[in-house]
Parts: C-alpha cells; structure tokens; sequence
C-alpha cells in the first residue's frame, strides 16, 4: 500500500512530461525550415540509429534519438523552444535508458515516416505522426510503471 503513492506520482509525472513534450515536438515539426542541410542531418541520425540498433548498442541509439529531436528543435530557429525541448528530453531520458527495449525499433519507424514527410514537405503528415510517436513512448513508459506497480503489489513489498 505505501507503494501506490509513488508509483502514481511518477506515472502522472511521466504522462505529463511526454505530454508536454507532445504539444512542444509537434508545434517544432509544424514551425522548423525544411531545407537540404536538415534533411541530410535527420538521414545521418536515423541511418546511425539504425546501426546500431542492430548492433544492440542502447547507449549510442539513445544518443542518436535525441539528435533526430534536437536537429528537429534547432531547425525552428527559436532558442527558447530548443532550451525548453533539452530541458524536457534530458527529463525523460532518465527513464528512457531503463525502457529502450520498449520502444526503440517503433521508434526508428516512426523516425523514418517523420523524415519522409518532411522529405515531401508534408507538414500535417510530420506533425500527426511526431504526436503519435510521443505519445506511443508515453503509453509505453506508463505502461511498464503500471507492471512494475503490480508485481511489486503481488510480491507484497
């Protein structure tokens, strides 16, 4: 019983946190310069990822990950949002490093549909599936808290 609390309190922060990283990923996809230098970075990020996902080699991919983000945030030009964008992403990649199991290979697809979208200069396309990206991490993350909770309820501790 005195496990619940926590475990609330972290599943909120999560959602909340991925939430806001939602709305602030989204409106960068909907606001960055499309040009040949971004898309040339973006091709190198995902291509890197994709090495060494199959390498399994977390750390690197992860590090990759957050590259594809911070070129996305750094293509809108606007400091604050890439300031706030860091700040969030660094939060999250706390529980990142213990879930990349989780996510890791949907999300080097989802990189990859985001990239091609933007390649076409959809940014409608890019901007629904960086939300559905985020928010299929989130739903993940909260979902491994949620199984964490229930062994830990079922093992009495």
């Amino acid at each position: 019983r005195s496990t619940l609390f926590p475990y609330t309190t972290l599943f909120r922060s999560v959602s909340d946190l991925f939430g806001l990283r939602e709305a602030l990923e989204e409106y960068a996809v909907r606001t960055l310069v499309i040009g040949p230098e971004l898309l040339a970075e973006l091709r190198r990020h995902i291509d890197s990822a994709e090495s060494f996902w199959k390498a399994g080699d977390r750390l690197s991919y992860i590090r990759e990950d957050v590259k594809f983000h911070r070129a996305l945030a750094r293509a809108t030009g606007n400091q604050r949002l890439m300031q706030v964008m860091e700040n969030v992403q660094n939060q999250g990649l706390i529980f990142r490093r213990h879930t990349f199991h989780l996510s890791s290979e949907v999300s080097l697809q989802m990189h990859k549909r985001i990239f091609s979208a933007l390649e076409n200069r959809d940014r409608e396309t890019a901007a629904v599936l960086m939300r559905q990206h985020i928010a299929s991490v989130r739903g993940k993350l909260v979902g491994h808290l949620q199984e964490g909770e229930q062994q830990q309820q079922s093992a009495g501790v």
